[in-house]
């Protein structure tokens, strides 16, 4: 991949000197997934074994609790899924539940959640604990987490404490959780298709939500559709080169979507992306809002992929794991009018180099 020169030099430095906020709490977030991962607990379950009266059951009323949490004022969401940390730190502005989905869009926020894996609600009430900021997670039928809002330094206290009592549910036993951990099933193989159906598929779709309905005409997962979907639409890169890409972000100064999912809920940053390191087979992204960490060992490929619309073409690189999972997705900045940052597109072709397909 050949180096780009800097054209705005000193937001990049800026992004580079700021300090990492609370790395140790950030550390102990990390290491309480992993735990639950090695002795076979949910998130959940480990919390409530961890923190036991620290911790309170909440009514899951999604209409009436989601937008309750705007009164909590600044507060930290987080979003992860097996290697990647998704944090933003902003208020959770308006608040929009229908059926089974759910948007939560406010200063420095945007996630869109798929309400149909979101049972269970727990508040951490308990002080300076090791294992979860005081705040609400909320989880899936088998504990897993699937969101989270912490308090930080500038919420409102009382606010949290009157969103407590309002949505006090019944006492918390250990039978409230009754399935198994999920065990996740292995990328699926790839289907017997018309090859040259699905191309022509693909060069039809005017509008990103098309992919998904791409998807399933063809039965098939994201990954293999990758696979399949031919030159000038999708290419694969070596993980190394996905990393070093993320330098040039930072160092072209570049606004970007950074989105991290899981099976309920989608987080979104848009703007900067800050600093940039690796430490502890982590690779970490910082800026005062917003924070990222990637986890080295759990990286399989990298995509560079190219999606018509009828506003132009859209392009993203996107991060999956072994099983196949999407685990990120970046895109560059999109104008008003739905128009793509040329320097985005720029920055991606460069990597024609390294493609490894």
């Amino acid at each position: 991949m050949r180096v780009l020169s800097s054209s705005s030099a000193e937001p990049a430095l800026m992004a580079r000197t700021q300090a990492d906020p609370e790395p140790a709490a950030r550390a102990e977030r990390r290491t309480r997934h992993d735990l639950a991962s090695r002795t076979g607990l949910s998130d959940a379950r480990l919390l409530m074994r961890e923190l036991g009266d620290g911790l309170v059951r909440l009514r899951p009323n999604w209409d009436e609790l989601l937008p309750a949490l705007e009164s909590l004022g600044t507060v930290r969401a987080v979003t992860r899924n097996a290697h990647v940390i998704h944090q933003s730190v902003g208020s959770l502005g308006h608040a929009h539940v229908r059926e089974d989905m759910g948007w939560l869009v406010g200063s420095g926020m945007d996630l869109r959640l798929m309400l149909g894996h979101w049972h269970h609600a727990l508040a951490v009430v308990a002080r300076d604990n090791p294992m979860a900021e005081r705040g609400v997670y909320f989880f899936d039928a088998d504990g897993s987490q699937v969101h989270g809002v912490e308090l930080t330094s500038e919420s409102s206290q009382g606010a949290f404490a009157a969103l407590v009592t309002r949505f006090r549910g019944p006492r918390l036993t250990p039978e409230f959780l009754s399935c198994a951990p999920v065990v996740q099933s292995p990328a699926r193989r790839i289907p017997l298709v018309d090859i040259v159906d699905l191309r022509v598929r693909w060069d039809a779709m005017g509008e990103p939500g098309d992919f998904s309905d791409l998807l399933a005409h063809f039965g098939m997962t994201r990954l293999n559709a990758l696979r399949l979907a031919g030159p000038g639409r999708a290419f694969s890169v070596g993980v190394e080169s996905g990393c070093t890409l993320l330098e040039y972000i930072r160092d072209e100064a570049l606004s970007v979507e950074v989105h991290v999912a899981n099976v309920g809920a989608v987080q979104i940053h848009h703007g900067y992306v800050g600093s940039f390191r690796e430490a502890d087979d982590w690779w970490r992204i910082r800026n005062p809002r917003f924070s990222l960490d990637l986890r080295r060992a759990g990286l399989a490929e990298v995509w560079v992929v190219r999606r018509p619309t009828h506003r132009g073409p859209v392009h993203s690189l996107e991060w999956y794991g072994f099983d196949g999972s999407l685990l990120m997705q970046i895109f560059g900045h999109r104008s008003t009018g739905g128009v793509e940052d040329a320097r985005w597109r720029h920055l991606l072709g460069s990597l024609e180099g390294d493609r490894t397909d």
